[in-house]
């Protein structure tokens, strides 16, 4: 979502090589983001490609918790201290200063058992030719059909 609205807001405002940092408190989907060999279920999959095709990993940040506003509610804090507290308002300091962006991300932490990566896939495809040419009894052509009802079709179509 954040990366459509960047791309709806860009083009709205007409702003031409802006740079853009998307910012999310989840180390998977900074894994999903920064890891393209993965192959993910459709959903994600779906997800990352339209991530990739508008913005660079690079651009992926995670925000620590304690620095995350929207933990706040989750934190069980009283309405006094949600009140004082000037994150809610003004966001994260790191945001506004010059110092390098924190990032605590670590490609490594990615879980290689994440239900969402798809497992391998081996096809294998196996034929069995059977010839019409050997003399059948009458009995012995029956049993192709897996039922008298399908047996009757096809009699029927030959009939046709």
């Amino acid at each position: 979502m954040s990366v459509r609205a960047s791309c709806f807001i860009a083009k709205e405002l007409s702003f031409k090589d802006v740079v853009t940092l998307f910012w999310t408190d989840s180390k998977i989907v900074l894994g999903y983001i920064n890891n393209e060999k993965r192959i993910y279920h459709i959903f994600v999959g779906n997800c990352v490609q339209e991530i990739h095709e508008k913005s660079a990993p690079s651009d992926w940040n995670q925000v620590r918790t304690k620095n995350n506003p929207a933990d706040f509610a989750s934190r069980g804090l009283r309405v006094y201290e949600l009140i004082e507290n000037e994150m809610l308002l003004n966001g994260p300091g790191f945001l506004v200063a010059d110092a390098p962006l924190p990032s605590e991300f670590n490609q490594e932490q990615l879980d290689p058992n994440d239900t969402e990566l798809r497992k391998g896939m081996t096809t294998v495809l196996a034929t069995q030719i059977e010839t019409f040419l050997a003399p059948m009894d009458k009995l012995q052509r029956l049993e192709i059909f897996s039922s008298w009802n399908a047996a009757r079709r096809a009699w029927r179509y030959a009939l046709r």
